[in-house]
């Protein structure tokens, strides 16, 4: 078998593998059958204006901030979580729930918030905000489209 000879089998059964897998799986079903995946993963484009929360801080360990500081800025004063994933979540869960009116989830998850995410501190006055931003002009500046204060908080 010759070197062309190789290359046609190799697409022959290439072909041959994903329309078994087309026929296993189905046409119309959505979930993804390892090792053939949902050719449309990248066809939606976001929108290009994103809306999500963060804690502001106006004091920290009883001294006020000439300007707030983010949550996700906080690097002197929170300088082991001040970039934690777990706590960006929660920061979503307690805006949403704020939003949302839902004042016994709010509640837990600023309680949460203060007990683990901000055990670095011991006092903070801080905002709950609600930005909005333009996600290409974000990844160059710190600037937003909208910024709401939707709660203000206090650490003791």
């Amino acid at each position: 078998m010759d070197r062309t000879d190789r290359l046609v089998a190799l697409g022959l059964a290439f072909v041959l593998s994903y329309l078994a897998v087309l026929a296993w799986h189905g046409p119309e079903n959505n979930e993804e059958a390892y090792p053939v995946f949902n050719w449309s993963l990248f066809s939606e484009i976001p929108d290009r204006t994103f809306t999500d929360y963060s804690v502001r801080f106006t004091s920290i360990d009883g001294r006020d901030l000439l300007e707030p500081v983010y949550f996700e800025q906080a690097r002197t004063e929170l300088p082991r979580m001040y970039q934690n994933p777990g706590a960006y979540r929660l920061i979503q869960q307690l805006g949403g729930a704020i939003d949302r009116g839902d004042d016994a989830a709010a509640d837990g998850f600023e309680a949460a918030l203060e007990e683990r995410w901000l055990e670095e501190v011991d006092s903070a006055e801080y905002e709950v905000v609600r930005r909005t931003f333009d996600i290409l002009d974000r990844r160059t500046c710190d600037c937003f489209l909208e910024e709401t204060v939707i709660e203000q908080g206090e650490k003791r």
